[in-house]
């Protein structure tokens, strides 16, 4: 029985981590899909008939845009025409144009765009090619295909009126309809949430006649992979309702096989059906974008697409300079990006009556205390998985942590706090560990006899079971004690892995050698191969932690399970972010230390010697056996 729960109990470690984290792609072959992809892309738009600027077709039933010129609502102004007018506080620059009377780009004031550096800052939606919460109206056509796009208002808006915290747009057109877009931002100083934006659209009927509902469509905006997402889990697009959140990986839009031809799918275009939708967000590992209606307004459905975008570079120093010109220009790779937008059911336009889109806007980091103060589950968007609870209560108790160590080291503070973490979660289990290591020894010392036992009653599997039972209370062994600690550290690491992957607080953070605790810690490379120093690190302490440790078996296939885990653990964190490895590390210089005070405790239980079986006949009989006891 000790064997079985042991090798389970490490199988089912080995392969819940291997099907959690194994599987995916690597990042050479993710390249290499992402560059057929861009070689298809650019192939079928040299071969697609150039498009004519037009305007969309009419729905059945009239619409606002049958009785709208096309050169006044859906045509993009001349590039001279559009201005742009920025409102700030100190944590974003929002930068409006007058191209839609939306949103041009917002610039994250607290978050470097680059490691080691403080300017300059992230931007959302630069170079987007539709801004965000541009304003769309009309349905989409029943048959989507791979050019799908919402119909966005390009026309050029008129800035009315314009403060210190907000800003007003106007656009009138020749059916009577005005369109007037509003958006106010919390001031500097403001205890109001400074990532949010407030804003409102509201369509007036100054026309004779009444105005038919129609979709009317707001762009979330465009979000880039990061560095450390090369595979793109944590790039998606959702929304959450009555129903719970639901999210699509940007993986959708790319062809997969599966896992060994399992969940295997075709690239398609994607609109996520919803209904009552209180919110919907675009995100990636560290920052989101969220519209949430206000009041009884609740969104229909949120359509998706990918599209190359440009990723910078890790550090604005690193250029390359052409051969043929002189010109240098800093590194960058295309990665497939994510844009979303949520649509909404308009009504009807009597005359001289208006109707208001009246939304709240959030871009900025995936801080928890923030999302969560927002108070419609925009929490959600952390992407925390099946052990949200632990990683919740561990990321509460990290910036706890760091709100005090950042008074002591305040470049280092995130590094420090994740080893004091690691230390308060060992010393919570430490009753539980210290029950691992005691039967560990225990079921070291009993192996001859339970050899014995088994060589004795192998043709009676009945009476086998019930002796070793016996010889487990007389001895105080509990087979399942070596079990327990891995069932729980399990789900605690893996909540960590979540926590501290989406984390925004460990973007860039530095510690030791560690540029960035949120990426490997990659110290060198040997021919293109990066060497990572705390992994291995990890994987020398966990070899002397197991060598410390009694091996609770004589079986020798058990045995070279054993001594193989520390290289199984090296080959799935290598390429984990620093800040998890750095728990992990640390976990496990504690057990050794853990362990090392278990081994010089005096042994008070029983030793046991085992006498030569006595034979007789029929069944075998168990020998006598002789007890010892050392002096206490």
């Amino acid at each position: 029985m000790d064997k079985k729960n042991t090798f389970l109990g490490i199988l089912f470690l080995v392969l819940a981590a291997g099907a959690f984290f194994m599987g995916q792609p690597s990042a050479k072959e993710l390249e290499a899909q992402r560059a057929a992809q861009a070689q298809q892309q650019a192939a079928q738009a040299a071969a697609a008939p150039k498009p004519v600027a037009t305007a969309p077709q009419a729905a059945p039933t009239a619409s606002i845009t049958a009785t709208v010129p096309a050169d006044s609502l859906f045509v993009a102004p001349k590039a001279t025409e559009v201005g742009t007018h920025t409102l700030e506080n100190d944590y974003i620059q929002v930068v409006f144009t007058t191209k839609g009377g939306a949103i041009e780009r917002v610039v994250l004031k607290k978050f470097p765009a680059f490691v080691g550096t403080t300017e300059p800052a992230v931007e959302f939606n630069s170079g987007a090619p539709v801004s965000a919460l541009a304003l769309g109206k009309g349905a989409l056509l029943d048959a989507m295909g791979p050019n799908a796009n919402v119909p966005y208002i390009q026309a050029n808006f008129k800035l009315e009126e314009a403060t210190a915290t907000s800003v007003r747009y106007a656009l009138e057109l020749p059916s009577g309809l005005r369109i007037v877009r509003t958006y106010d931002i919390a001031s500097v100083g403001d205890e109001a949430e400074p990532y949010l934006i407030q804003h409102k659209t509201t369509l007036e009927n100054r026309g004779q006649a009444a105005l038919p509902a129609d979709v009317l469509w707001l762009n979330i905006g465009e979000l880039p992979p990061t560095l450390s997402d090369n595979i793109g889990d944590m790039l998606s697009f959702g929304y959450y309702n009555a129903d719970g959140d639901t999210f699509e990986s940007v993986k959708v839009f790319s062809d997969s096989s599966g896992f060994l031809g399992i969940g295997a799918r075709a690239a398609k275009p994607y609109v996520v059906e919803g209904s009552n939708i209180e919110w919907g967000a675009v995100r990636n590992q560290f920052f989101a974008a969220i519209i949430t209606p206000k009041g009884k307004l609740k969104g229909l459905r949120l359509f998706a697409k990918s599209e190359m975008v440009d990723v910078p570079a890790t550090e604005p120093s690193t250029q390359e300079t052409s051969v043929v010109g002189e010109a240098t220009a800093q590194k960058s790779a295309q990665q497939k990006g994510i844009a979303a937008s949520l649509s909404f059911a308009g009504e009807e336009i009597a005359p001289g009556e208006a109707q208001t889109l009246d939304v709240s806007y959030y871009v900025g980091p995936k801080e928890y205390v923030r999302l969560d103060r927002l108070g419609g589950h925009q929490d959600l968007v952390m992407s925390f998985g099946w052990v949200s609870f632990i990683s919740k209560a561990m990321l509460l108790l990290l910036i706890g942590v760091h709100s005090l160590i950042v008074h002591v080291s305040p470049a280092w503070g995130w590094g420090w706090s994740i080893i004091i973490v690691t230390i308060i979660i060992k010393l919570l289990i430490w009753p539980l560990t210290g029950i691992q290591t005691r039967s560990a020894k225990r079921m070291a010392k009993i192996q001859e006899p339970l050899k014995a036992v088994r060589e004795q009653f192998k043709d009676n599997p009945q009476r086998m079971q019930q002796e070793t039972i016996k010889l487990f209370k007389q001895h105080k062994v509990n087979p399942a004690a070596g079990c327990l600690p891995l069932f729980i550290q399990l789900p605690i690491f893996i909540g960590l892995f979540y926590m501290l992957k989406s984390a925004p607080e460990l973007r860039y953070a530095p510690f030791l050698w560690f540029k960035d605790l949120s990426m490997p810690d990659t110290v060198g490379h040997i021919g293109g191969f990066a060497i990572h120093l705390m992994p291995l690190l990890m994987g020398a302490t966990m070899m002397l932690q197991m060598k410390l440790a009694p091996t609770p078996t004589t079986d020798p296939m058990q045995r070279r399970m054993f001594q193989f885990m520390p290289l199984i653990f090296l080959v799935f964190c290598y390429t984990f972010p620093s800040g998890l490895v750095l728990y992990w590390t640390v976990q496990n210089i504690f057990t050794i230390f853990q362990q090392w005070l278990t081994n010089r405790k005096k042994d008070d239980e029983p030793t046991v010697t085992v006498l030569p079986a006595a034979k007789g006949t029929g069944a075998q009989r168990m020998a006598p056996v002789k007890v010892k006891r050392k002096n206490r």
